[in-house]
């Protein structure tokens, strides 16, 4: 299976698995996309900036036991100043 998020949205640098059948790509250009394997198409896009500059996404990590909810935390981690992580909830 080929799966292509798009050349303009940079080159893919990580990878992590979500529990409905979907992954999340995160590439070089700030991209954050939530790929639907069972369809192969795209289910959302994000960018990732801070003060009109694009992050690069380094890792995206599952983190479920930062919330009490049923909705799944992703931890993104990206070159700062601050040498800085974000926790984002996706849905």
């Amino acid at each position: 299976m080929v799966c292509s998020i798009g050349r303009e949205r940079g080159i893919p640098r990580a990878l992590c698995a979500t529990g409905r059948n979907c992954i999340l790509v995160g590439t070089v250009d700030g991209y954050v996309v939530n790929f639907d394997m069972r369809f192969n198409v795209i289910s959302s896009v994000l960018q990732l900036q801070n003060e009109r500059e694009t992050l690069p996404v380094t890792n995206i990590v599952s983190v479920p036991f930062l919330t009490e909810q049923q909705d799944e935390l992703f931890a993104f981690t990206y070159p700062g100043k601050h040498y800085e992580f974000s926790c984002f909830n996706l849905q």
